[in-house]
């Protein structure tokens, strides 16, 4: 039981956009901390917004839902790769120029941003995956080449992507 709930836990640490239920195990928060009660309002429109989430797209039933058919299609109870392409559209959401953009650079750089993580999260636990390690650097590379094209076409663009994503791009070296 002890190790269910450090998988919890640390799945819930990984995904973001991941709401555990209120009944559940793992959201009751350790001795001695100070948090909201779990009937208040959300804070910010942010954490709304996270809570709006649900498996298969069911978010436009969420105010006719039964609270057990809310935590049936929540997305704790969901698979890793649901859970990685709901936190996929939720950061393109963020960079997109117009609904249904899946196009544009800004786009591209946050979606290979979040597959580079989801290989990252992998390899940490299977270090000898050479193919993967492989594979992530090529996506590194691909994420690093689309940056300079951005950087180069559309620089307020690229500052924007870098800082949203918290990505540090490492100085120019000179050509000899």
């Amino acid at each position: 039981m002890i190790a269910a709930r450090n998988t919890i836990r640390s799945a819930a640490a990984l995904y973001p956009a991941i709401r555990r239920p209120p009944g559940h195990l793992a959201s009751s928060p350790p001795a001695g901390s100070a948090s909201r009660p779990l009937s208040a309002a959300p804070e910010d429109a942010a954490e709304q917004q996270q809570q709006q989430h649900l498996r298969h797209s069911f978010t436009a039933l969420l105010p006719t839902m039964s609270p057990k058919v809310r935590r049936l299609f929540d997305l704790t109870n969901s698979s890793s790769s649901e859970r990685h392409k709901i936190n996929r559209k939720i950061s393109m959401e963020k960079f997109r120029l117009r609904e249904g953009d899946t196009g544009s650079s800004a786009v591209q750089v946050v979606a290979m941003t979040e597959k580079i993580e989801q290989l990252r999260i992998h390899l940490a636990t299977h270090k000898k995956d050479h193919n993967t390690k492989r594979g992530l650097e090529k996506m590194v590379a691909r994420r690093r080449k689309m940056l300079q094209y951005m950087e180069r076409r559309d620089f307020d663009a690229y500052a924007r992507v870098v800082k949203g994503l918290g990505l540090v791009i490492p100085p120019k070296q000179k050509k000899k």
